[in-house]
Formats: C-alpha cells, structure tokens, sequence
C-alpha cells in the first residue's frame, strides 16, 4: 500500500469512527467556544459592594455617585452596620465594602496619613477583587482631586492623588481569557490530537493482533501523515480563526508559525501512536489518559511558574509537547516574537518530534503480540 493510500484511509477510517471524529475534530471546535465563554467580558463588571457611609456630607454623597457610574461596580446596599457588610460577603451577596469616616473632607484638607477611606475585599476571586478595588479607587480620585482643588490645595499635593496610567503591551483588555486562553489553547490541541492517535493505534494492534500481521512502513507514515495533518489544520483554526472570534490580541510570526506548528503536531501525534500502543483497547487509552489534562495544565507554567517548581519536576514537564508549545506559541501568536526568542524551544520540540516519531515507528511495525 502507498503512503498516499494509507493517508486517504486514516482520514477515511477517522471520519467514520465515531469515537475518533468526537475526539479529534469536534472536541477541538468545541472547547475552542466553550472555554472562553465565562470569560466572555474579559473584566469583571457590576460587581455588588455594601456600603457605610458614616459621613452623610456633600463630599461622600459625591463620592458615592461617583462610585455608583463606574462600570466596575454596583452598590447593592447602604447600612450602618459593618458586620452586616460582612454577612453579605460571606452570603456571597457582596465583593467588597466600602467605609466612608467621619469628616473625610477635614481629613483631606489637613493632609492626615493615618485617615482615609476604607475598602475591604472578597480575595476569594482575585479577578472580582481587582475590578472592585480598581473601580473604586478611580471614582474616588477624581473627586477627591476636584474637591482638593477647588479648596485651593497646591498643585504638588493634588499631583499626589493622581493614578499612575499604565498601558498594557500585550494584554490589551487586560483580561482573564486573552490571558489564558491563548495558553489553554495549546492543551486543547494537543490532548484531543494524543487521545485520537492514542485510539487509533490502540485499535490498529487489535487489529494487528487478530491477524498476525505487521504495520508496514507505507502504513504507518500515512497514518502518521493523516492525524499531524489533522493537528495543523486544529492548530490554524484556533490561532486563526478562534482568537479573532474571541477577540484575542495577536501579533503573530506567520513564517515561524508555519514551521513550528508541524513540529507541535508530529510531536503530538508521534507521542499518541507509541502510548497507545501499548493499550488494550481505545477505551482504556481515552481513560487513562484524559485525566492528564489538569496535570499537563499546571506543568506549562501557565498557573504557577516552571522557575518556581522543584527541578525535577519543571524538566519533567518538557517531555510534553504542550508544556513547550506554551512558550512556542504564545510568543509566536501574541508577541510577533522572532527566531532568536523561541530558540531553545523551537529545538526542544523539533527534538520532541524526532523521539517520538522514532518511538512510535518502533513500537507500532512490528508484530503484534
């Protein structure tokens, strides 16, 4: 059998196995939208604050409008109890409380360091807890410059009031999803690609076993050509397609991506046909490898840097394609990073892809015992 031959009957044999198609092409356009979805708005907004407002004067009334307009948050609530300020965050009615003292406009204008608003925060959901501590922080700058100004405050103080402005380079939205996403990407395609390979050789050593035959080398290359090419074509749908429809910030590197992501694929695909063979069945292959997916998840550095993890345990984390596309991609996607950025990973995944496609062939052309 030619490779082509086997090539057209991998793809053929991928699209009428229901298994296999749910896993390789329809998982990937699946979590592509499900994921990003509950980080549709990329910031928190209207997030709910109690507030306490023991001044009742012109200034805080000011403040509180101030605060009511800002997009980050809503006051839900006005009391003069502070534990019912608590009992709300605790009941999850509230992200935050908002503590107005007595006599915050003496308190401005004798320039008191050990007087001034209070603000206190749910740190359970740290996203929620920046958007509130951020929204009220600007609404409250503003007024309290206008109102140190038109008491005749000196421009040098009233300066001092004034917010840094920072200007994101990457991130623009400064969002959780463009965040992360563009990270999480990687696992997705990388898990749906091994679990399909993973299935597929699982099922073709049954197959080999019932008849004592071997997979020649025409076979395996056009099976193996089949799912890297489904693996590119995953690849430029989620960086092509997906980040525009998410709203995803991209500078990409269009050559170097063109060469690194059928690396990523081989890999990939190189790294499911040997683990599968060794599997019984596709059931068990899907099984025990599904749940590797939060574990590779915590191995890219994307929740908790790979300089902060135990040696053995960050080197560990690079025999997985993922981990490396991480630090391949991203640059390559958001940052329009050139060769010399992405050398040392551009290396270890073409290594990734030469060790496992040897791996693979090993295991999978000889006889099925």
């Amino acid at each position: 059998m030619r490779i082509f031959d086997a090539f057209k009957n991998t793809l053929h044999e991928i699209a009428t196995t229901r298994s296999l198609i749910m896993t390789i092409v329809i998982s990937v356009i699946f979590y592509s939208f499900f994921y990003p979805a509950p980080y549709k708005h990329q910031v928190a907004e209207q997030m709910p604050i109690i507030v306490i407002d023991n001044d009742k004067s012109v200034l805080s009334r000011q403040l509180l409008r101030a605060i009511s307009d800002s997009r980050q948050v809503k006051i839900v609530e006005q009391t003069d109890n502070f534990q019912d300020g608590i009992k709300a965050i605790k009941m999850r009615q509230a992200e935050g409380i908002l503590l107005i003292p007595k006599d915050i406009a003496g308190a401005i204008l004798s320039q008191k360091t050990n007087a001034g608003i209070g603000i206190w925060l749910n740190g359970s959901y740290l996203v929620r807890a920046k958007a509130v501590g951020a929204g009220i922080e600007d609404a409250i700058k503003g007024e309290v410059e206008a109102f140190a100004k038109s008491k005749g405050i000196n421009d040098a103080i009233i300066k001092s009031f004034t917010p840094v402005v920072t200007r994101p380079l990457y991130n623009n939205l400064e969002g959780y999803s463009s965040y992360i996403f563009p990270m999480v990407a990687n696992i997705i395609l990388q898990q749906t690609l091994l679990f399909g390979a993973a299935m597929f050789a699982a099922s073709n050593r049954i197959k080999r076993f019932a008849s004592n035959q071997k997979w020649h080398f025409s076979e395996f290359m056009g099976a193996y050509l089949a799912f890297v090419f489904l693996g590119i074509l995953g690849s430029l749908f989620i960086f092509g397609t997906i980040f525009k429809v998410q709203d995803i910030n991209t500078s990409p590197n269009i050559f170097l991506l063109m060469i690194t992501i059928p690396l990523f694929s081989i890999s990939v695909v190189g790294l499911g046909l040997f683990l599968g063979w060794f599997f019984k069945n596709p059931e068990y292959a899907f099984a025990t490898l599904a749940p590797t997916s939060v574990v590779l998840f915590f191995l890219t550095g994307a929740a908790w840097p790979l300089q902060a993890m135990p040696a053995w345990l960050a080197a560990l984390s690079h025999l997985s394609p993922a981990t490396i596309a991480v630090h391949l991609f991203t640059p390559l996607n958001i940052m329009g990073a050139g060769f010399n950025e992405i050398k040392p990973q551009f290396f270890q995944m073409l290594s990734l892809a030469i060790i496992y496609g040897i791996l693979a062939f090993v295991v999978n052309t000889r006889r099925a015992k």
